[in-house]
């Protein structure tokens, strides 16, 4: 869209126009006179023009009736130019307000953008130059580690130096230490080897002593206990298996010695515990009655009922029950009651065994139940039988048979049994003879002594006399004789025929 100035510029160049035309329409209405030949080409040349000019002025007539209708169309231009001025002011104005918000929007925009860049160059500055400092900083550390480093490295070779040579000597040590603990490792296991050999070798030992008592050998018994010892001194088990040997030698002192030996080795071995009772009960019964005999039974009873207490169900070497050992203290104490409940405590663990019924025969007696005593004598007899068929050398049934055996006064019976006792009596010891003494002294009392029981003191002064006159080294060829004289039937299997 055209403004003001334009349309003015526009009228002016029009005018100009018509000014320059009028001079010329004057020239061509001025009157000429006759030509001349040179003034007809003139003329000619003349009417050529007029008739231009006469084209001119008909354009300029054309033009000025042109520029009239332009000059009433700018007349009526002007007219509304001048209405449209003050529209046009205050359009204009609205749109210079418009532009001066904007401009100052955006200058006011620019400007918090300027601030905000300049507050973010701000920041960015200053941790540029904590950066900076941390850069120095780091800078500064690394050359101090560097040279740090530097010092270490010279003093850490040294101490590598030193390390390896201190390596190398010990290495050198080593190799002599080394060289020692070989030798003494080998020396070790040799001397191990040679106590694993002993230890076999007592072992084997022992297993032949254990047989040798149970043949009734008990010399041999106990020279093969020895030499086992010899081999390995340090078996509990050993040690107590002699002192047992010992005790039914009737060498207590002994037997005392090598059960405190066992101890010393095992402290919780229950066998030796329960043997030591049983030396003290042997030991107090050889002594007067006193204040000493006292004594010894009661460490005797004391070891017993600790070995008891540790395992209740405890046998000894001949496989009976320890609480026989217990209930026999109590009888030769007098204290009956207590020996009673001990003996059936004996049976609860070996009802198949003649030992604890026998006593308890003995037992009942005295507390004057008879009819009880035969019953029991009864059942030791059948017992008695069978252990002495299943084991034809074991002295300890037959002698249980025959006192039950006389009891219920089967004297026939009674002295085919004694016959074997002499025949398997033990070698090196009298105790076995002097124990089945005290026993028959002792049934014979409960029957009612010497003339009411002929037949038992009978056989009592038959095992005196026997003793009497037979030594130790005598008893074997004597009990051969005695065993041919009584024609003993000894099956194949080496039973005896009861």
């Amino acid at each position: 869209m055209r403004t003001l100035p334009h349309v003015v510029l526009t009228v002016v160049f029009i005018g100009v126009l018509l000014l320059s035309a009028l001079p010329a329409a004057a020239q061509a209405t001025t009157p000429t006179p006759a030509p001349s030949p040179e003034d007809a080409d003139r003329v000619v040349q003349l009417r050529d023009e007029l008739d231009r000019a006469e084209a001119a002025v008909d354009q300029a007539f054309s033009l000025l009736n042109l520029f009239e209708g332009i000059g009433l169309f700018v007349t009526l231009i002007l007219g509304a130019v001048g209405l449209a001025g003050p529209v046009y002011t205050w359009l204009a104005g609205r749109r210079v307000q418009r532009a001066t918000d904007e401009i100052e929007k955006t200058r006011a925009t620019t400007k918090q953008e300027i601030e905000d860049t300049r507050s973010e160059v701000s920041v960015q500055l200053a941790e540029s130059r904590k950066l900076q400092e941390l850069i120095k900083e780091l800078e500064t550390r690394l050359t101090e580690a560097t040279m740090e480093f530097k010092r270490d490295s010279t003093g850490m070779k040294t101490d590598v130096q030193d390390a390896l040579d201190k390596l190398e000597q010990g290495v050198s040590q080593n190799r002599a230490e080394f060289s020692r603990l070989r030798a003494e490792l080998s020396a070790s296991a040799e001397a191990q080897t040679a106590r694993t050999t002993r230890a076999l070798m007592g072992q084997s030992l022992q297993s032949l002593a254990d047989r040798q008592y149970r043949e009734t050998d008990f010399k041999g018994a106990i020279e093969t206990y020895n030499r086992a010892l010899d081999q390995d001194a340090s078996n509990p088990i050993t040690h107590y298996q002699l002192a047992y040997v010992y005790v039914h030698s009737d060498v207590l002192d002994k037997a005392e010695e090598h059960l405190h030996r066992a101890l010393q080795i095992d402290p919780n071995l229950a066998q030796a515990t329960a043997a030591l009772g049983y030396v003290y009960r042997r030991q107090a019964e050889k002594l007067p009655m006193g204040h000493q005999r006292l004594e010894l039974f009661n460490k005797a009873e004391a070891q017993l009922l600790k070995a008891l207490g540790i395992a209740p169900r405890l046998i000894d070497q001949d496989g009976e029950s320890w609480w026989g050992s217990l209930g026999g203290l109590y009888r030769r104490q007098k204290q009956y009651e207590q020996a009673i409940h001990a003996y059936k405590e004996a049976a609860e663990v070996t009802p198949r065994s003649s030992y604890p019924f026998s006593n308890l025969a003995l037992l009942y007696a005295k507390t004057s139940d008879r009819e009880a005593m035969l019953k029991a004598f009864e059942q030791v007899e059948q017992l008695a039988g069978v252990e002495a068929r299943a084991e034809s050398n074991n002295y300890w049934a037959y002698s249980d048979l025959f006192t039950a055996q006389l009891a219920l006064n089967k004297v026939e019976e009674a002295d085919k049994s004694l016959n074997y006792i002499f025949y398997l009596m033990p070698t090196g010891t009298t105790y076995p003879l002097r124990l089945l003494l005290e026993t028959l002294q002792d049934l014979m009392q409960t029957l009612g002594g010497p003339q009411a029981a002929p037949h038992v003191q009978a056989y009592i002064t038959r095992i005196e006399a026997f003793l009497d006159d037979h030594t130790n080294s005598t008893i074997t060829a004597e009990l051969r004789l005695i065993s041919e004289a009584s024609q003993l039937n000894v099956d194949r299997d080496g039973r005896g025929d009861v």
